[in-house]
């Protein structure tokens, strides 16, 4: 008996493990069964409930060929329009009503379509007609203005001519009345014979009689000019192109012109672009009508407005009073127009993301419905898509609904598909967790129900990151910007926010996890801003015990004795004493280059045995023979016992009376381990037994090579010659069935088809496996290497912090004498500089450089061990979905 669909889905829903970041959900395919008539409802219901990803049905199909494709083209354009009226509405900063509830939008129908666009059409037509009013408007108020200066600016220049004809005919006038007397004292001069009065006045009467007896000089300097023979143009030019201007016409006219320019103060607004443009008023004097009309060619060349302005004052007045009056008779028409725009503006706003929203839904439903089939059977419209399993009922429940609305005589049905295909890749994540799952998907998104290392990210990532950038003080700082975005989140998470905020905005819990894991290792370390406060707490004895204090300044001279018999270590972290010590570089050298390869292991071996987790889940259980063993094996037989060497030197106390030597060099025992195989010398011995262990481990290490390169190949030709018969075996049973009880299909097979197994290889095979057998060995190496950036990026930070303290503080601040309240001030002032640095430069540059080494360790070290990210993004036909979409293109966070 055939189950029934509420059968099917408890069936799946009971086989459904426990929800998780572990694995990808749980997903199933549907095929759609549509009447036609209810096609546009069913696909829109399916939108609002946003849990199926469709498959694209009409793959083969040209997007310009499609059933809907006409609708699409019109819903475009009314979208097109809204996009103008929402620019609009955007440059005169008019607040728009912010859509909260997009799936309550009402159902829209062909006429409720047909009767928006006419609205937003209209609309549009009458704000166009009214921005072109506005637009003719601000141009004649242009002029106007504009010839109001070039008049407000010609009076002076007119005036300043007049003027200068006034003093230069009462110059003249003066000159003759000091030439007549001059010649009257001459007369008595000489009746009296003055010798050396009579040479002085000679050279005046000569130079009086010469200035008035020449006729041209009279008339130069009588100051009269002859206003016939001249013509002048006035106008207005952009100022930034004023001094092309001066330069083309001197060059043009080669001098002969009298040009006056002034500045108008207020820039005027340019009715094209809206853009304030700073402009100079200029009239100029020249000769002759041709060189006027090369004047006038020029100024229109360079963007100059010319004004015909009256020589007569009375006339200019007149004009000027009219040119007042139309400035505030077309002033008012231009602010009833923009007060209509904006009215007309506000109106549309409180409707505007209901219309974009509707109508981008349903450009997404044709969307949709291009992708299923509706060629084969007009009755209907097929479909397929993938669901989330735990959202099957959810499904169900929506099609029984359309049936109650629709009332329609065949009722929307699906099923539930068994496939091989794969399924796409849905991870459950909440605001915390997706920053770090999308730094996992930037490296590639998970194959389905392949082990997500998204979940072991939240822990690893900050901790590495911490592990460079260990410092108490640095990471208070990080933890509280973290904090802060946390905090203000809901403020934040509407607003518009610069493109570097908004994006520390959406990894605010991950700069969160990043400072409070520093704030850890810098505990670890005894580093807060690049100096310890647990100075006191210090383990040493020192030779010099009696007489010095342990203080920061004093433990730089001090001698600590480590071989003392009663010493017992600090219980957490470095032991102060070594910080200023004048060996802590060595030390800290060595302890945190052991640590990042310690680190660097545990975290290689751990992908892994993640490894290990995908064979079992996917019942490759000959993989863990042939790869999981022997790269485990790879990997711990000379760098797992690295890390135990390091561990057992650090443990052994090499002081005792009984203890086997002195410390060894773990590097030179490394190096004899491939060297001299099995010999160890006295020197380098770290314990009894040593040459045989490392000989063994040799051994295991060199099977493993030919382990992992063969293997594989051999089981998987093992696996297809069996598979090859099966499938000869089953399809000579088909041949042989007569075709008893056959159904004829009365839906012809539309669907994706199945996958089809690979045919199999031998030759790629071993090459394919060649190359990651030699991948993977040299990456033990360069793997492990490339933890050391832990060390090296740790030291940088340390080394860095501790010269910008000493130079701004101890080179500066503290060796400061020039009085208590001026000292104050310049520490004040020096604080706030170091301040300064240490956010920009270790905070954020530093803070930046640690977090892309942690993130290469994780790409390239970690998941390279076990992720195979071949995987697509399950991406559910959403209304929500859409609008979101939506509002990033607007701008919106």
């Amino acid at each position: 008996m055939a189950k029934t669909k509420m059968e099917e889905i408890e069936e799946i829903e009971k086989s459904l493990g426990q929800q998780s970041l572990f694995r990808s959900e749980d997903m199933s395919l549907l095929h759609f069964y549509i009447p036609s008539e209810i096609g546009h409802l069913t696909i829109r219901k399916l939108g609002q409930l946003g849990v199926v990803q469709f498959n694209d049905l009409n793959y083969e199909v040209n997007a310009f060929q499609r059933t809907f494709v006409e609708e699409i083209r019109k819903l475009q354009n009314i979208y097109t329009n809204i996009q103008y009226l929402k620019k609009q509405i955007a440059s005169e900063d008019i607040p728009m009503k912010e859509l909260t509830k997009v799936n309550e939008l009402p159902l829209m129908s062909k006429n409720d379509i047909d009767e928006l666009a006419r609205k937003i059409q209209d609309a549009r037509t009458k704000l166009d007609d009214m921005i072109e009013s506005r637009k003719n408007l601000r141009s004649q108020l242009l002029l106007l203005i504009e010839e109001k200066y070039v008049i407000t600016e010609s009076n002076y220049f007119f005036e300043e001519i007049d003027s200068r004809n006034v003093d230069l005919e009462d110059e003249n006038k003066d000159k003759v009345m000091r030439n007549n007397l001059n010649l009257d004292n001459l007369a008595n001069e000489k009746k009296l014979g003055s010798s050396t009065s009579n040479n002085n006045n000679n050279s005046v009467v000569n130079s009086d009689e010469k200035l008035i007896g020449d006729p041209d000089n009279q008339e130069q300097e009588s100051g009269t000019i002859n206003k016939s023979n001249l013509k002048y143009i006035a106008g207005v030019i952009p100022r930034k192109t004023m001094g092309v201007f001066e330069r083309i016409l001197w060059r043009i006219l080669r001098g002969n012109l009298c040009m006056n320019y002034s500045e108008i103060e207020e820039p005027l607004q340019d009715p094209e672009t809206d853009q304030k443009v700073e402009k100079n008023v200029f009239i100029i004097f020249a000769h002759g009508d041709a060189m006027i009309q090369k004047i006038k060619r020029v100024a229109e060349l360079m963007g100059a407005n010319l004004y015909n302005i009256d020589v007569d004052q009375e006339v200019r007045r007149e004009n000027s009073l009219k040119i007042f009056s139309k400035i505030e008779e077309i002033h008012n028409v231009h602010q009833a127009t923009q007060n209509s725009i904006i009215n007309d503006l506000r109106s549309i706003g409180n409707e505007i993301e209901t219309w974009q929203a509707a109508i981008a839904e349903e450009i997404g439903v044709y969307e949709i419905m291009n992708m299923c089939n509706v060629e084969v059977n007009n009755r209907f419209m097929i479909g397929e898509g993938w669901c989330p399993s735990q959202k099957l009922r959810e499904v169900k429940n929506t099609f029984k609904e359309i049936a109650e609305i629709s009332k329609a005589e065949t009722e929307p049905i699906f099923e539930i598909v068994k496939t091989n295909r794969e399924p796409p890749t849905h991870q459950l994540t909440n605001k915390m967790t997706n920053c770090f799952q999308n730094i996992v998907d930037a490296y590639g998104i998970a194959k389905y129900k392949e082990v997500n290392p998204g979940i072991y990210t939240i822990v690893t990532f900050p901790f590495l990151f911490a592990v460079m950038f260990g410092d108490s003080g640095h990471g208070i700082l990080m933890a509280l910007s973290g904090f802060a975005f946390i905090y203000f989140e809901k403020n934040l998470m509407g607003k518009k926010l610069n493109e570097i905020i908004a994006m520390a905005f959406s990894g605010r819990y991950v700069i969160f996890l990043m400072g409070l894991f520093s704030i850890y290792t810098g505990l670890i370390y005894n580093d807060f801003f690049s100096k310890t406060f647990l100075y006191p707490l210090t383990r040493f004895t020192f030779e010099d015990a009696d007489s010095i204090t342990t203080t920061e300044e004093n433990m730089k001279t001090v001698r600590g004795k480590l071989p003392d018999p009663n010493y017992r270590a600090i219980g957490f972290g470095i032991d102060p004493g070594w910080i200023d010590s004048e060996n802590a570089l060595i030390f800290l050298n060595s302890y945190k280059m052991k640590i990042s390869i310690i680190f660097g292991v545990i975290h290689m071996l751990f992908g892994i045995i993640l490894n290990l987790c995908n064979y079992i889940h996917f019942k490759e259980y000959y993989l863990i023979v042939c790869k999981f063993i022997p790269e485990f094996l790879m990997l711990s037989s000379i760098f797992g016992y690295l890390c135990f060497m390091i561990m057992y030197k650090w443990c052994y106390d090499w002081y005792s009376p009984n203890a086997i030597g002195e410390p060894p060099s773990l590097l030179n025992t490394l190096i004899f381990l491939f060297m001299s195989p099995g010999e160890i010398n006295d020197k380098d011995l770290l314990f009894k037994g040593q040459g045989t262990v490392q000989l063994i481990l040799l051994i295991i290490f060199i099977i493993t090579i030919p382990w992992l390169l063969l293997a594989k190949p051999f089981v998987l030709r093992s696996r297809a010659k069996k598979f090859e018969e099966e499938l000869e075996a089953k399809e000579k049973e088909e041949s042989n069935n007569t075709n008893k009880n056959e159904v004829i299909d009365v839906v012809p097979d539309v669907f994706i088809p199945e996958d089809k197994p690979q045919k199999f290889s031998m030759a790629d095979c071993i090459i394919n496996q060649g190359v990651h057998t030699i991948e993977f060995t040299l990456n033990c190496i360069s793997n492990t290497a490339s933890y050391l950036r832990l060390w090296a990026l740790s030291l940088a930070h340390s080394q860095l912090s501790h010269v910008l303290y000493n130079m701004l503080f101890e080179t500066i601040a503290f060796k400061l004498n020039l009085g208590v309240f001026l000292d104050s001030i310049v520490i004040f002032l020096i604080f706030g500089a170091w301040f300064a640095l240490t956010v920009a430069i270790m905070l954020i540059m530093e803070g930046l450089s640690a977090f892309l080494h942690a993130l290469r360790l994780h790409w390239v070290e970690f998941n390279g061990k076990f992720y195979i990210g071949s995987g697509y993004k399950y991406y559910p036909f959403s209304f929500e979905r859409i609008w979101k979409s939506e509002r990033k293109k607007g701008g919106t966070n």
